[in-house]
């Protein structure tokens, strides 16, 4: 069999490049150790290669199926050689056209499978920088806000769900008097003047790289056909900036359920829209962070394929508000703002510690595994 394989790659026709395939001619630990660029030392803990570190955090293990694994117990890094090269391509392991990308690459490093021949290689390069290669962002449409104080309206509207003036100041929510907007350099127009009955709350992104602000813009009582419920000159992470570390850490669909699950003591972040799936590199930020992801979309049909996506691709459980469709229970509401204003804020901080509840034996035996498999590191 060794011999007629020889034969035909000898041709030019060669077998599908798979993990069993690379794993065949070379070793996990082989690959382990030319991407973290240093000897592998399963004896004591060692200073993490993959960002600044001047305290042995990390580890080398072999879990039950005899994989070998590396974990940086400061949470920036947990996984097996094909999800270090993954990190070190920023790519999403989980991701089959991704998962392509890093068998080719670890294949052309080991000069196996077709990458025996150096112009194979050449021509591979060119292939993999047209693959992650990202389009150039035009110039950013410039917002300018002119602030105003908070009154007691919008003090009424967030407290509905449970959000306070301290939390909006920390998560950066601004309120707009007059909002101005400046297209292809032109000069600024008026694009918004308060009244009460439409207010305009300003999530705050940061900065591009040329100084201009990031901003999403939230009209709250826009709901009619033609009317635009969002102002925004950039797609970023919502609530990136709140998020620090922790058990439970959740993927929701607006910045207004990130600040209600913040007041119930989970933290959380948004993509831009709900039709909007987070990337590969926004993944791998909230699973370096949280032992656990979650995602809470609205129980609806965009809310329900965001969900079936994050599983999907990302292995991210989905916990969902539902209204009795399939046998299911019914909240009475679609999401967690919803249930906040419909049935109370008491009522959904008990849902929501309830599912809190229900894994934390699983966090307990997740401590218990990872202290046997780590226990003999000195």
């Amino acid at each position: 069999m060794a011999f007629f394989i020889s034969r035909i790659m000898h041709y030019g026709i060669y077998p599908k490049l798979t993990k069993t395939y690379i794993l065949e001619r070379i070793s996990q630990e082989q690959i382990m150790e030319k991407y973290l660029g240093i000897p592998l030392d399963f004896d004591n803990q060692f200073c993490s290669p993959l960002r600044i570190d001047h305290n042995p955090t990390c580890g080398l293990y072999y879990n039950v199926h005899g994989r070998l694994r590396m974990r940086d117990l400061s949470g920036h890094f947990w996984g097996d050689c094909f999800d270090l090269v993954a990190f070190r391509l920023k790519l999403n392991s989980n991701n089959k056209r991704h998962f392509q990308v890093i068998l080719h690459t670890i294949a052309k490093d080991f000069r196996i499978h077709k990458y025996t021949d150096s112009n194979e290689v050449a021509n591979y390069d060119k292939l993999f920088e047209a693959f992650t290669a990202t389009r150039k962002k035009k110039y950013p449409t410039i917002i300018k806000i002119t602030p105003r104080k908070i009154n007691g309206y919008d003090k009424l509207y967030w407290g509905n769900i449970n959000v306070n003036e301290k939390l909006l100041n920390y998560g950066r929510v601004y309120f707009a008097q007059e909002i101005y907007i400046s297209k292809n350099n032109l000069p600024f127009i008026k694009v918004y003047s308060y009244t009460v009955k439409d207010p305009a709350y300003c999530y705050y992104g940061g900065k591009f790289e040329n100084g201009v602000d990031q901003w999403k813009i939230y009209f709250p009582y826009r709901k009619k056909i033609g009317e635009n419920g969002f102002l925004s000159n950039s797609s970023f992470l919502q609530g990136r900036h709140l998020i620090t570390c922790g058990r439970f850490g959740g993927i929701t669909k607006s910045y207004k359920d990130v600040l209600s699950f913040l007041s119930l003591g989970v933290q959380s972040v948004a993509p831009t829209g709900e039709s909007t799936p987070i990337t590969p590199e926004e993944y791998w930020f909230m699973r370096t962070k949280f032992d656990y992801l979650f995602s809470c979309m609205d129980y609806d049909r965009a809310g329900m394929r965001m969900a079936q996506f994050l599983r999907k691709t990302y292995r991210i459980e989905p916990i969902m508000f539902t209204n009795g469709l399939y046998g299911s229970k019914d909240f009475g509401a679609k999401d967690l703002t919803d249930n906040m204003t419909i049935v109370g804020i008491d009522n959904t901080k008990a849902i929501v510690h309830g599912v809190y509840e229900q894994y934390v034996q699983d966090f307990i035996d997740l401590d218990k595994y990872y202290y046997n498999a780590l226990k003999h590191i000195k």
